[in-house]
């Protein structure tokens, strides 16, 4: 485990945080980190809990995030984070919970959402999402917990919303 959260943490996150490959937890919120979230986050496979919101990084959520096939929770709230949501999360068929409120991403939210089959909690509250709700957050049966609030979403709610078992 690796947890550095509440601090007063300045600077990027080291590129080399790849190298501690048997890490299961890095919880890095609540500091002053800046910058991009590291592309050698791939080599973390056993990681489960990745936290790094309320800090202050701009960059785009890579796309490698989605080789992390154990992970369990990934809070990114609170950050400047921008661009699109990359495909690659509809990888993660382990996360229970994903935080992505209070950032500048931007985009439809992507139908691929509906393949986290094993979340509970999904937050992109405070974005600048837009187009419709994806039909395919249907399939998210263990989903009790849905916040898209603050965007720019437009058009109807699904009707496969009244699918959810909670």
């Amino acid at each position: 485990y690796l947890q550095l959260d509440r601090n007063s943490l300045e600077g990027s996150i080291p590129s080399d945080i790849g190298k501690l490959t048997k890490l299961l937890w890095l919880m890095l919120d609540s500091n002053k980190l800046s910058g991009d979230i590291p592309t050698g986050i791939e080599y973390l496979k056993k990681l489960t809990r990745l936290g790094l919101s309320d800090n202050r990084l701009d960059g785009e959520i890579p796309f490698q995030i989605g080789y992390l096939e154990k992970l369990q929770l990934l809070w990114l709230q609170k950050n400047q984070l921008k661009g699109f949501l990359p495909g690659e999360i509809g990888l993660l068929i382990n996360l229970a919970g994903l935080n992505l409120w209070s950032n500048n991403l931007s985009g439809n939210i992507p139908h691929y959402i509906g393949d986290l089959i094993n979340i509970t909690y999904l937050d992109l509250g405070e974005n600048n999402f837009t187009g419709t709700i994806p039909a395919t957050i249907s399939q998210l049966e263990k989903l009790n917990d849905l916040r898209f609030n603050d965007n720019q979403l437009e058009g109807e709610i699904p009707p496969e919303i009244g699918n959810f078992q909670y």
